[in-house]
Order: structure tokens, then C-alpha cells, then sequence
């Protein structure tokens, strides 16, 4: 069993390992340059993580629980109505979209295929289980139209989210991937919601709740991309 010490080495070693990654290229980023940024020896950063691809899998499971952590807190507030949800997560979503920009999971699918793999498996089903629950929450209030399946709404959205959120698609668009993600999400939404909700959803009102409510979580709304 790790101690505290070994954890919070274990942790700064990702926290260094993330801003590398992400800004300099997976595939760019030796474990010699981790170990001297670090201030430590490559042997004992080897004792924490057996492999460059072992410490990536590390990097992305703190974003994932990053995720997890922020959106549960939306899906699981009974006090949010569906449209207050909906912009909340679709935001915090964003932010995520921004921090993975395509540059980043090109270089990790093509280097790491493994570990892109498990982060596409989880955010499948994330969204499959997630997005599935707000949908159904969204009939039951009346903003989503009645008409619509909504086993097949869930499927059809995590389908999109698949085919247009990875690297190869996104290389092909003269989009940025939160121009694409946004794009996505107006087209599918704007076309499930009843009349009424699309112009409940637009409200300058909504918007200024949702930004107020990121603050409130430490996290800001997304800036495009230069």
C-alpha cells in the first residue's frame, strides 16, 4: 500500500506530466524530460510508472474523474430544471473539449492506441449513460419532443459524438474542436426540443445562470481556440 508521500510524488508526477503532454506532444515528451523537469531520477520516476504510456493512462484517468466529478454535480442537482441542466453540462463539456484539442488525441491515438481505446470506451458510455438520463428528464418535462424515441435520441447522439469528436473527422473540418462540438450539440438538441424549449434555451437569461453556476464550480466557459 502506497504512503502519503509516494501519492503526492505520484501526483505531482501527472499534474507535470499533463502540462507536457498537452503542450509539447505525447509523442514529443521523453521520460528523461519528465525526470529532469521533475528534479529526479529516471529511476525512480520508473519505480512510479513503469512506462511513458502507463503515466498517460495516468494523466487521462484525473481527467475523467475531473469530468465525472463536475458533471455529476449537474445530472445529480434535483434543484436544476432540464434546460438549466442541459446548458451546464453542454458547457462543462465545452471546457473539456478545449482542454483535449484534436492535436492532442491525433497524437494519442497514434501513439498510445491503447490508452484512446479506454477513453473512447468511457466516453461512450458516459454519454450513453448520462445524456440518456438528461433526455429522459427533458420528455418528462415536456422540453423534448414526445414524438421521439428516447433510447434511440441516446444512441443517436453518442453516435455523433463518436463519429465527429475524434481526431480523424476533425482533421478533416475547417473547425476548431469546440467550433465542432458546438455545431453538434445546436444541431442535435435544436432538433429534439420542442419550439417553446428553443426559445427557453436561447435566453440571455440561461446563459448569464450558466456562467454564474461555472464560477461557482472554479471553471470558466470555454474561449475559442486561436
Amino acid at each position: 500500500m502506497e504512503d502519503g508521500r509516494e501519492q503526492k510524488l505520484k501526483h505531482r508526477v501527472i499534474d507535470e506530466a499533463e502540462k507536457l503532454f498537452f503542450s509539447a506532444g505525447f509523442s514529443s515528451v521523453t521520460m528523461d524530460d519528465l525526470a529532469a523537469r521533475l528534479g529526479m531520477s529516471k529511476k525512480t520516476l520508473y519505480r512510479l510508472f513503469t512506462s511513458k504510456q502507463d503515466l498517460l493512462r495516468a494523466v487521462m484517468r484525473k481527467i475523467v474523474e475531473e469530468v465525472e466529478t463536475t458533471t455529476d454535480r449537474v445530472f445529480e442537482d434535483t434543484s436544476l430544471g432540464f434546460l438549466e441542466k442541459l446548458h451546464q453540462v453542454v458547457s462543462l463539456i465545452g471546457i473539456y473539449v478545449m482542454r483535449l484539442r484534436q492535436p492532442i488525441l491525433d497524437d494519442i491515438r497514434r501513439n498510445a492506441m491503447e490508452v484512446w481505446e479506454e477513453f473512447d470506451a468511457w466516453r461512450q458510455q458516459r454519454v450513453i449513460g448520462k445524456f440518456g438520463g438528461l433526455i429522459r428528464q427533458g420528455m418528462a418535462e415536456g422540453f423534448i419532443r414526445s414524438d421521439l424515441d428516447p433510447q434511440l435520441l441516446t444512441i443517436i447522439h453518442a453516435t455523433l459524438i463518436r463519429r465527429v469528436m475524434n481526431p480523424e473527422t476533425l482533421s478533416d473540418l475547417p473547425l476548431s474542436a469546440s467550433q465542432a462540438f458546438a455545431t453538434l450539440l445546436t444541431v442535435f438538441f435544436e432538433g429534439i426540443l420542442t419550439g417553446e424549449a428553443r426559445t427557453q434555451y436561447r435566453e440571455p437569461e440561461l446563459l448569464r445562470k450558466t456562467a454564474n453556476s461555472l464560477q461557482l464550480l472554479r471553471l470558466q466557459p470555454p474561449r475559442e481556440e486561436p
